[in-house]
């Protein structure tokens, strides 16, 4: 008997409103997967990439900017926790080879964390905390910014996809849209429809 494909939802044209709004509601990105039988694929980024097209079918700029803000804020500290990682590393007992090295990796992230190796080993890490700081500051600041302009009212929160299918069959005079048939983009368009006047 053959082996059957695993068939993985990986865009808005082929992912049923039904499954989304259930990933939406429990986070469980196992509703990707057709059928949900296992796989051992990383359904992260199919999701990130789902979520980015459904942001861009809804043309809701505030979501998008929303979004952006949010993977600022995420980068920004990985790599506040990689460099300050990077720098806990950084003694003398490591030898001078394996500084550069971090001094390198560091550099990499911003010119400023870069280790003068013709200075003190203690003065240089203090310098570069003294700038991880001023990061940590600023990514602190951006949080407290994106809480106050995006309320959680504006991020996606769980939906009750009975009374939306409802409120839409209602407002476009239809009695037939299947969630688990329809699929995203479509119920998209559907929303776009109604929004508009029908």
């Amino acid at each position: 008997m053959a082996e059957r494909d695993i068939v993985i939802y990986d865009n808005c044209e082929v992912l049923p409103i039904y499954n989304f709004m259930k990933i939406i509601n429990t986070d469980d990105l196992t509703w990707l997967v057709k059928d949900n039988e296992q796989t051992d694929e990383d359904l992260t980024t199919t999701w990130d990439n789902i979520i980015a097209e459904y942001l861009d079918l809804k043309k809701d700029k505030r979501v998008l900017q929303s979004y952006d803000a949010r993977i600022v804020i995420e980068r920004l500290e990985a790599v506040y926790l990689t460099c300050t990682k990077l720098i806990g590393l950084c003694t003398l007992d490591i030898g001078l080879e394996n500084i550069e090295k971090i001094s390198n990796a560091l550099e990499k992230h911003n010119k400023k964390y870069r280790i003068d190796l013709s200075k003190p080993l203690e003065e240089e890490k203090k310098r570069i905390l003294k700038l991880f700081k001023k990061l940590k500051f600023s990514i602190d600041l951006k949080k407290s910014n994106f809480e106050q302009e995006f309320s959680a009212k504006e991020e996606f929160t769980k939906i009750d996809i009975y009374k939306e299918m409802a409120s839409l069959e209602q407002s476009l005079k239809r009695n037939e849209i299947d969630p688990k048939k329809t699929v995203v983009a479509k119920w998209i368009a559907l929303c776009n429809i109604a929004k508009n006047g029908g």
